[in-house]
């Protein structure tokens, strides 16, 4: 039995090998959030959701609120990225008394990552204020709350469902409990699949100064004259979005960077700083 568990690690790292140097002329998949489940990723750029219950933050003491969050998608990738608000509605506390909760962050940030088939995690970005009466003051941090996603193939709701159960919140300033749980169950306002984006654009993407083959970028989507190996600022590539200003890991075919391919899909990884051994580089398209 020895030997047969030896050939099946060696093929195992013949695979890896393969998916790690050898993707290139694979096509990449990013998550996406689709509009219909079929073949091609219709994709959702705006999002919108709410909550069907109160959603509840438990510590010292307990508030309840109607929670809405509206925001745009920023950038295409593993993971994909959202900016957006939350806003607090009908906000209470457990004697009934009526409160105000207010995001005080400039922006709520949301990642979303595709683990599986219409399967994925949220994780979060921001703060909110909650204020009732004179004496109760204080700003929770939203940092690293995770949340679990199911599309509507697979969601007891018919457009899906993100749902975060006791997850910890920490006290950032004013008087209450250092820590608090946050249970919430939010449902987009359309039908949010949990899709896949090609590397399907071709871009030209801002790498740094001395980093790129290209000189300078033309309009949004093209590169001026190549000046040969790190002279430049930009680089060609495809990439899964031509989007001013995304943060992208483009297909450039001599990069800094290999792919790699965990359970939560791809990802750019380093090859600790020796130059153009990969296929990939990281950049903002231009």
């Amino acid at each position: 039995m020895k030997p047969i568990k030896m050939l099946g690690l060696a093929a195992l790292a013949a695979l890896m090998a393969m998916a790690l140097v050898g993707a290139g002329s694979a096509m990449a998949e990013s998550t996406g959030l689709c509009a219909s489940d079929g073949e091609e990723c219709e994709a959702v750029t705006h999002v919108h959701k709410t909550t069907s219950s109160k959603a509840t933050l438990l510590g010292a003491l307990e508030f309840k609120c109607d929670v809405l969050y509206l925001g745009d998608v920023k950038s295409t990738g593993s993971p994909l990225a959202i900016s957006g608000n939350f806003t607090y509605t009908n906000c209470v506390r457990e004697n009934g008394k009526a409160c105000e909760v207010t995001e005080t962050s400039s922006s709520a940030s949301i990642s979303i990552l595709k683990t599986a088939h219409e399967l994925g995690q949220e994780t979060y970005s921001y703060e909110v204020n909650i204020h009732c009466g004179i004496l109760l003051n204080c700003t929770y941090d939203g940092e690293g709350l995770s949340g679990h996603v199911l599309g509507p193939l697979l969601s007891e709701k018919a457009n899906g469902e993100v749902r975060l159960e006791k997850q910890v919140t920490h006290r950032v300033k004013g008087v209450c409990s250092e820590t608090a749980e946050l249970d919430i169950l939010t449902s987009p306002l359309s039908a949010t699949y949990i899709g896949e984006e090609e590397l399907q654009y071709m871009v030209c993407i801002f790498v740094g100064n001395q980093s790129g083959r290209f000189k300078a970028a033309a309009n949004s989507t093209e590169c001026k004259e190549e000046v040969g190996t790190e002279k430049g600022e930009y680089e060609l590539g495809t990439a899964s979005t031509n989007v001013k200003g995304s943060e992208v890991c483009a297909l450039v075919g001599k990069g800094l960077y290999l792919t790699r391919i965990w359970f939560f899909g791809w990802t750019c990884t380093t090859n600790d700083g020796t130059p153009r051994v990969g296929q990939y580089e990281e950049g903002t398209v231009a």
